[in-house]
């Protein structure tokens, strides 16, 4: 018989600063320096207002993935 578990807390980790729709190709870069040609409609479609990246704005990792569950664990805590 399987066992059972029971979630009793959960944690979040968000890295850096949120970035805005008008920021994001900016912060994540450019395909070949060309903006999206797609970019109004999906952003309009998906309703996402910010987002949170393990990155800076020269595209070098800022946390690990451990470093973001660990941060994570310790928020559930």
């Amino acid at each position: 018989m399987p066992g059972r578990c029971f979630i009793t807390s959960a944690g979040k980790f968000l890295p850096g600063v949120p970035i805005d729709n008008d920021r994001m190709e900016a912060h994540l870069g450019r395909i070949g320096s060309k903006p999206s040609g797609v970019r109004e409609r999906v952003l309009r479609q998906n309703r996402i207002e910010q987002r949170y990246y393990a990155m800076d704005d020269r595209q070098q990792t800022v946390y690990s993935n451990a470093e973001m569950a660990a941060s994570a664990v310790r928020d559930a805590v």
